[in-house]
């Protein structure tokens, strides 16, 4: 598979909602399982990385650690390394600590004051950094989110990296709570799908995580893993968590890879425990957990495998999109559902 954008649903702020031809992913894991394709990927390593944002640290030593962190992960043959939200922002508050950036009212506008002479370097730096992290470990990297201006506010916004140090595309967040609007956040319009050798990926960006519609969208689009770059103020709550990702994940039946941050940043604490999900048939007790960070409150760094024989083998069990009741679901998103299936 070529590393591209899928064409597919595209949302609109009007509503509009259009449905492209892709396949979906329990179509392709079982045709590959009846040997009509050849284009399953067997086993995708992926790593995921917990990131403990510091208020005292000089930018070298934060960049020195994201390269340890970068290291560590890449050493089983990783494919994919995950970082969490705002790792940007982090480094931005320790390079130009003058400009007093805050979440809260005036963010935005204080980005945007220091975009021209500063702002814009720094977040080019940033991201060539993360690019070549990416052709050393020739892997595919998402250096969590950045916060960039656009009209009168910001967007937090995911990159997907390729091995050869390429932007391959972007994700923003589509669903802003109240602290982020109060921060000045504007959220996105259009959800994508990217398509990789490692399968195809989406993106569930903080907020995101928690709207059913989201991660159900990339996945009719043809996702099989979702991204999930995350930043959750403290305290650490398990049930606000399995309320978020953990149930996006059972009920499409794909992978997930939730990224947290934890620290203190721009005058917030934040915690999180980071995890590799898939469904509760392929992992240990059934718990729908592959791996997790060791705490809430500290760095660390896991791997995972990502198997999609097995996935395909459940859905062939049980494969939830085959059961819809698609007559039901056009009475409501008649926009969304006029083209199902969608191959």
């Amino acid at each position: 598979m070529s590393a591209q954008a899928l064409s597919g649903i595209t949302i609109t702020k009007n509503g509009t909602i259009t449905f492209a031809n892709t396949c979906s992913t329990s179509d392709l894991l079982i045709e590959y399982l009846q040997g009509e394709t050849t284009e399953a990927i067997l086993l995708t390593r992926v790593a995921c990385i917990q990131l403990l944002s510091r208020r005292r640290e000089s930018p070298g030593d934060f960049l020195l650690r994201l390269t340890y962190l970068a290291e560590h992960a890449t050493y089983d043959g990783t494919q994919l390394i995950v970082f969490p939200a705002y790792t940007a922002f982090a480094y931005l508050t320790l390079a130009y600590p003058e400009a007093q950036l805050y979440f809260g009212p005036g963010l935005a506008q204080g980005i945007r004051r220091i975009w021209p002479s500063y702002g814009a370097s720094n977040f080019n730096e940033f991201l060539d950094f993360f690019k070549g992290l990416a052709r050393k470990h020739r892997t595919y990297i998402v250096p969590g989110t950045m916060l960039t201006p656009t009209g009168n506010g910001v967007t937090n916004t995911s990159y997907l990296i390729s091995p050869a140090g390429t932007t391959i595309g972007t994700q923003q967040q589509t669903h802003l709570n109240r602290d982020e609007r109060g921060s000045g956040f504007v959220n996105g319009d259009d959800l994508q799908v990217f398509a990789t050798p490692l399968g195809n990926l989406g993106f569930a960006i903080c907020e995101d995580a928690w709207y059913p519609e989201v991660v159900r969208i990339l996945t009719l689009k043809g996702a099989q893993i979702i991204i999930a770059p995350i930043a959750v103020p403290k305290p650490y709550s398990k049930w606000h968590q399995v309320r978020g990702m953990w149930q996006n994940i059972q009920q499409n039946q794909v992978f997930g890879i939730e990224s947290c941050l934890t620290g203190f940043l721009g005058g917030v604490e934040f915690e999180g425990r980071s995890t590799i999900y898939a469904t509760c048939e392929m992992t240990p007790g059934d718990t729908g957990v592959l791996a997790q960070a060791k705490a809430a409150h500290m760095e660390d760094v896991f791997t995972a495998g990502l198997d999609f024989i097995k996935l395909g083998e459940t859905i062939r069990r049980f494969d939830i999109f085959s059961q819809f009741n698609v007559p039901l679901y056009k009475q409501w998103f008649p926009h969304l559902y006029r083209e199902y299936p969608p191959h």
